[in-house]
């Protein structure tokens, strides 16, 4: 685009300096200010001016390409904690029961503590 532009502008101030020549004196084919049919040095500047216009538009026209639609992205593995665990919101929860037996003066006393450890789960790959 910034090509195109940089261009039409050269072609421009070229069209005008050949309009300036024409001005001042210098008399082409037939003399004093005749150019192609009767057409002036202004309408030819005029009309390289469009053309370059035109052209700059149609170079710079981006409607032939195709957006890129994206597809289906990869799926994540489930994730998964070890045997026998509970996954509860994204964390893995192990309860286990430990046996705590004490003997106090011949009584023997057992208590069962559950214990509840966390984990993150693994993602297979």
């Amino acid at each position: 685009m910034k090509k195109s532009l940089l261009i039409t502008l050269i072609t421009a101030a070229m069209a005008m300096s050949a309009n300036a020549q024409q001005e001042g004196g210098a008399a082409g084919a037939g003399g004093a200010g005749a150019g192609l049919g009767g057409l002036g040095a202004a309408g030819i500047a005029g009309g390289v001016i469009a053309a370059a216009v035109v052209g700059s538009v149609i170079a710079s026209n981006d409607t032939n390409t195709t957006p890129e639609v994206p597809g289906p992205g990869p799926v994540d593995p489930d994730p998964e904690c070890s045997a026998g665990d509970d996954l509860v919101d994204g964390i893995c929860y192990n309860v286990t029961n430990t046996l705590t037996t004490t003997v106090t003066n011949g009584v023997t006393t057992t208590i069962t503590v559950p214990v509840t450890t966390t984990y993150l789960p693994t993602v297979p790959q």
